[in-house]
């Protein structure tokens, strides 16, 4: 087995959405939350937190996975590139208070899996707005995992959506997305491609109904089955 290297990451890729160095990046904690071995790779995934330690008037607290093995430099510029997207979409002009966690669904020699969660609140606003994303990355083809990827797009797939809906959401989150027209449900499930993980070889779809600042769930719609 190869050496394994620590994967040094530059603030750069984060640095264009707010004013922060590489100070403001800190570890957590050196312990690994899950290690994941297989005959052609080792690597263990370590919690990070980007902090505004040294911003005024502003406050974030974002958590994510490093990766750390062989293979993992592709998917962990990925991750960032994420964080660096929600970055660009606050406007950091104003005070802002953002969080931001993580949950890894399937970790495999295969996939790994890996749904964010939190909120950002701007001075003046009425509600916070909740965030919402995912990175699914395939091993395999060492790339990013999108939903076309996974699934075929039809009226089949919105169909078996809308079930799951009325299946395993409570009857206010039903009602609301009833009123859906079925061109803005499309719009949820095939042009958010970051907007789905996998868990227990079940498809998860985000979808969301107008409820102050966009309430959202996410709901199992059926078993992967990888497209050729």
């Amino acid at each position: 087995m190869k050496k394994i290297y620590l994967l040094l990451f530059l603030c750069a890729c984060i640095t264009s959405c707010g004013r922060v160095n590489e100070n403001d990046m800190k570890q957590i904690s050196n312990s690994t939350q899950g290690t994941q071995t297989n005959k052609d790779r080792i690597f263990s995934i370590e919690d990070r937190v980007y902090t505004s330690q040294k911003q005024k008037s502003k406050w974030w607290n974002i958590h994510y996975p490093k990766l750390e093995g062989e293979k993992t430099e592709s998917c962990n510029k990925i991750i960032l590139s994420h964080i660096k997207k929600l970055m660009g979409e606050i406007d950091l002009k104003q005070e802002v208070a953002i969080t931001l966690n993580y949950d890894v669904k399937t970790q495999t020699d295969k996939i790994l899996s890996v749904l964010f969660t939190g909120d950002y609140y701007a001075k003046g606003a009425l509600h916070p707005i909740n965030v919402s994303f995912s990175v699914n990355y395939d091993w395999g083809k060492n790339r990013e995992l999108l939903l076309k990827d996974v699934i075929i797009e039809s009226d089949e797939f919105m169909t078996k959506c809308k079930k799951a809906v009325f299946q395993q959401c409570g009857k206010e989150f039903q009602e609301a997305f009833g009123k859906l027209s079925d061109e803005r449900i499309k719009e949820q499930i095939f042009e958010q491609e970051d907007q789905f993980y996998l868990e227990d070889g079940d498809i998860n779809v985000r979808l969301a109904i107008p409820a102050g600042s966009y309430y959202y769930q996410y709901v199992k719609v059926e078993k992967v089955h990888y497209k050729n």
